[in-house]
C-alpha cells in the first residue's frame, strides 16, 4: 500500500527504526484494526483544540524519538477531564521528558480519546531468528508483566490457530466472562490476531510489533497503544498485500 510505503520511507529517512505511536496507528488502520481518536499537538493551544474535537476525557502521550518507553519517562497522563488539567499536563509532560533527557527531541504530544474499560490483552508479532515470523498473544495491560501469560505460534496462522492461541493461556477463563464480568468479544480477538499475522508476513520492513493493551469489550476491540520496530537493514521496497 502506498500509505504504508510512505510511512516506512519517512521513518527511515529520519534515521529512525521505531515508529511514533500515531505512525503505527496509521498502519493499523490500513489493516482495519481500531484505534482511539487521536491527534498530535505541538502546543497547549493545539492540545486544547484537539481535546475539544475528540471530546473529554483524553490521554496525553509524549512523542519523541529519544523516549521509547513513555511511561517510564512520566510521559503519559490519563483521564484528563478539562482544559485546565490539559494545559497543566502538557507542560508537565514536557518538563518530565527534559528532566529525564535534557537533549531529547520532542515532536509533540498525542491527545488521545479515552476508551471505556474492558478486558486488556496484548497482541504482537516478531521475526524470530530460528522460527521466522511469529505471532504472540497474552493478557495485556498491568497483567502482562504480573502473570506473564503468553502464547506463540509460527506464522502463518489459521483461524483455528488464532482460537487455539486464545485457549492456550493459563488464565484463559478471564476471556470467558470470568465471575460475572462481561464476556469479551472472542471474534474481535481472533480478527486482530489474524490481521497482525498478515502485517508481519506482508512487511519485511517490520521486525516486531506490539499492541498493548488492546481493550476488548463485549462488542469489538481497540488497540490503545502500538509499537512498531523496523528491521535494521531491510529494503525500502514494501511488499504489502492489503486489499
Amino acid at each position: 500500500m502506498d500509505e504504508i510505503a510512505r510511512i516506512v520511507s519517512a521513518v527511515k529517512n529520519e534515521g529512525r527504526r521505531n515508529l511514533f505511536e500515531h505512525e503505527a496507528f496509521r498502519i493499523l488502520h490500513v489493516y482495519g484494526i481500531l484505534t482511539p481518536p487521536h491527534e498530535v499537538a505541538k502546543s497547549p493551544d493545539d492540545a486544547s483544540v484537539s481535546a475539544k474535537r475528540i471530546g473529554y476525557p483524553v490521554a496525553m502521550k509524549i512523542v519523541s524519538p529519544d523516549i521509547l518507553h513513555k511511561t517510564e519517562a512520566a510521559g503519559v497522563i490519563l483521564g484528563i477531564s478539562d482544559e485546565a488539567a490539559l494545559r497543566t499536563g502538557f507542560r508537565q509532560i514536557i518538563a518530565n521528558a527534559k528532566r529525564m533527557n535534557p537533549q531529547c527531541r520532542i515532536e509533540g504530544i498525542i491527545v488521545e480519546g479515552m476508551i471505556p474499560q474492558g478486558t486488556e490483552i496484548i497482541v504482537g508479532a516478531l521475526r524470530d531468528e530460528q522460527f521466522g515470523p511469529s505471532v504472540m498473544f497474552g493478557l495485556g495491560g498491568v497483567l502482562a508483566e504480573l502473570v506473564k501469560d503468553v502464547s506463540f505460534r509460527v506464522a502463518p496462522i489459521s483461524r483455528f490457530d488464532a482460537e487455539d492461541l486464545v485457549d492456550d493461556l493459563r488464565f484463559s477463563a478471564i476471556l470467558k466472562g470470568f465471575r460475572g464480568r462481561p464476556r469479551p468479544d472472542r471474534e474481535a480477538i481472533v480478527d486482530i490476531l489474524l490481521k497482525t499475522c498478515r502485517m508481519i508476513l506482508d512487511a519485511p520492513e517490520i521486525e516486531s510489533l506490539d499492541l498493548n493493551p488492546v481493550v476488548v469489550h463485549e462488542k469489538g476491540a481497540t488497540a490503545v497503544d502500538a509499537r512498531v520496530l523496523l528491521a535494521d537493514s531491510s529494503p525500502l521496497t514494501c511488499r504489502w498485500s492489503v486489499e
